[in-house]
């Protein structure tokens, strides 16, 4: 299910020079901050990936800390000089991430002055997340048919495009640090969908399918618990004929914890889709 670069969560900023390219790619991390943000990073060091911190901005509801590598990977085509991990007035986390090329990075006295004098320009943004209980709705494969989803509180929406698919997420914002806490709903519309329960191997823990509803209709759901990796997965294709001929739409619900499968069941249940032809 891979798609193009996401517009809607990333933007990169290329900046050529001859042979020579820098480039800042901001990214939203789909996480919410913790008060001790910056000691948590530093508890993040290892031998094999050691870094430094220092926060570099902390007014107006926004705090930015600067992450230095002490190594560099300088047989990368693209090499990780800096990032600066962000708290947001709505205290969602953003990162962006500073990358040279080789070519750059044999003149790093002059594009870490650059890199400086950009960071330096920091300042508070006017974007957040919508995270409220909502309805998105769009176009399905390029049709008159939109789908009306129905969005719980605490998802971010995001939308991955390609020439013969399309692929719909619902990504739970979880507390940085939590890493046995995630929830993600995952609605492909296309002509050749993967299953993932054998992409993710989790075919072999296969436990008894549910009963659903999708479209008014009833229906059942297969689902997979891993107990040991602590992770659930149910999903569905279907074939919708409606939205164009032989499309599938496949619905997949990712979490650690149950109550989030059955909210996102729920979800899938209460939306639509209406079809024009």
């Amino acid at each position: 299910m891979s798609a193009d670069p996401n517009k809607n969560s990333e933007t990169r900023i290329i900046y050529d020079s001859g042979d020579k390219r820098i480039v800042f790619f901001a990214e939203d991390l789909n996480l919410k901050s913790v008060p001790d943000l910056q000691e948590k990073l530093k508890k993040e060091v290892t031998s094999e990936y050691a870094f430094s911190v220092e926060t570099i901005f902390d007014k107006d509801s926004v705090k930015c800390i600067l992450v230095t590598p002490a190594a560099f990977d300088n047989n990368s085509q693209a090499i990780l000089v800096n990032y600066l991990v962000i708290t947001n007035p709505d205290n969602t986390m953003s990162r962006v991430s500073v990358y040279l090329n080789p070519a750059a990075y044999n003149e790093r006295p002059f594009f870490d002055s650059l890199i400086t004098r950009t960071i330096k320009t920091f300042r508070k943004g006017k974007r957040r997340l919508n995270l409220s209980a909502r309805t998105e709705s769009f176009p399905v494969l390029g049709t008159a048919t939109k789908m009306e989803l129905k969005v719980p509180a605490n998802y971010v929406f995001t939308i991955d495009k390609k020439y013969d698919f399309e692929v719909y997420k619902l990504t739970r914002v979880t507390n940085y640090g939590d890493y046995n806490d995630m929830s993600e709903l995952i609605l492909y519309f296309g002509f050749h969908p993967s299953m993932l329960n054998i992409e993710m191997a989790m075919d072999k823990y296969k436990v008894s399918d549910s009963d659903g509803e999708f479209m008014i209709q009833k229906m059942k759901w297969q689902n997979f618990e891993d107990t040991l990796g602590g992770l659930i997965l149910r999903e569905q294709v279907f074939v919708d004929d409606d939205i164009q001929k032989d499309a599938k739409i496949h619905i997949a619900m990712i979490a650690t914890k149950p109550t989030y499968i059955n909210e996102l069941t729920e979800a899938i249940k209460g939306s639509l889709l209406k079809y024009k032809k």
